[in-house]
């Protein structure tokens, strides 16, 4: 059974038109390899709102940019936002190959580059970690299917089992500030609400900051995107987590609560009368994974619902900016939401009233007619 679309997903489409054959061209010369050629050219692969995914194989040069890779390209449409996609380049590449070290499946980074001068857009060039997209394999029948759940709570437990100061000392000595692995949520959601007039959210922005949790003894290395779309499985085994823009050095509660609001509230494109039986689908993943992960590690209750609140408020700021651009209150946002659709929106309000017993409003669609 194929799975139905998931998420912010995009069809990738080239920076320039003739991106692989300038791609080429440097790698030549900054790895000194004139004779190094593509066995797979550049294929895109779906991917996310603000960046292009694309999958490669080089081969007859350098052992350490040969075979198979995964191109990153950071969406730059207007130039502005150059440097800010520098910074992510360099920050995750960091935080890539740092995790690895750590001896986590996070893909090697081989090689960066900051700015738009070779195929219009920042990017990094990183291994390719065998397997399959966890989440597909929901969709299929197999020997590991009822493992599923309890393979991404034990690779999230391991996860935070890692020495978060190593990383922490890691990023510093890149030259990145150390803010750069600190949770910021409540501030930048609370200047966001302000800017957009999101006066419907400022009960769940007080009920936040009332009710924070205290900071844990041994704070961890947290992903901040994990789930299903960014782990790989391969024989039964987690091969790879991909995708740590996100990465922050936090309460392991901070990531688990992360977890269950994206899954349990990221949109599924299916027709209605199946969106029940889905929902039903999506809880027991999420129980099974949130029981796995308490065998392996200990969590406050508590601190887990106050940051799946946390983040789903953060999905409500997402959807209420594009409202508010289509209204003419703010500009349009240059990245899509995923949790726009009227549906979506219901759903993340009633999670977050379950949770703190706060009703929220986003503003009208309705656009006036002036």
């Amino acid at each position: 059974m194929p799975r139905p679309p998931y998420g912010p997903q995009s069809t990738p489409q080239p920076i320039r038109p003739d991106f692989a054959s300038r791609l080429l061209t440097h790698l030549r010369t900054t790895f000194a390899s004139p004779e190094l050629e593509y066995t797979e050219p550049p294929q895109g692969i779906t991917g996310g709102f603000d960046t292009l995914t694309y999958s490669l194989a080089l081969g007859g040069g350098t052992e350490d940019i040969c075979g198979p890779l995964i191109l990153r390209v950071f969406r730059t449409e207007h130039p502005s936002a150059v440097l800010k996609c520098a910074e992510r380049v360099r920050f995750e590449s960091v935080i890539q190959n740092n995790i690895g070290r750590l001896g986590y499946p996070a893909p090697r980074v081989r090689h960066t580059w900051t700015d738009a001068e070779i195929i219009g857009a920042p990017f990094l060039l990183m291994e390719r970690l065998p397997g399959h997209i966890m989440l597909d394999l929901f969709f299929r029948p197999s020997r590991v299917w009822l493992r599923l759940p309890d393979l991404l709570a034990e690779a999230h437990a391991r996860l935070h089992s890692l020495e978060g100061a190593e990383l922490e000392r890691a990023v510093q000595a890149s030259g990145l500030p150390p803010e750069a692995v600190r949770p910021a949520d409540r501030a930048e959601l609370a200047v966001r609400i302000e800017r957009a007039s999101l006066g419907g959210l400022r009960a769940g922005m007080r009920w936040l900051l009332a009710n924070e949790p205290q900071d844990p003894r041994s704070p961890s290395i947290c992903h901040g995107d994990f789930h299903p779309l960014n782990v790989l499985v391969d024989k039964g085994t987690v091969s790879g987590v991909i995708d740590w823009t996100y990465t922050r050095i936090a309460d392991p509660a901070y990531d688990v609560g992360a977890t269950i609001a994206l899954f349990g509230q990221g949109p599924i494109d299916l027709p209605g009368f199946v969106q029940s039986a889905a929902g039903l689908f999506r809880r027991w993943i999420i129980r099974r994974y949130y029981d796995a992960y308490r065998r392996v590690r200990a969590l406050d209750e508590n601190s887990v619902r106050y940051y799946e609140a946390l983040r789903c408020l953060g999905f409500l700021v997402e959807a209420g900016e594009h409202r508010q651009g289509l209204l003419g209150v703010i500009d349009m946002p240059e990245k899509p939401t995923a949790f726009g659709a009227p549906r979506t929106v219901r759903g993340i309000v009633a999670r977050f009233r379950e949770i703190t017993g706060v009703e929220l409003a986003l503003p009208s669609q309705t656009v006036k007619v002036r």
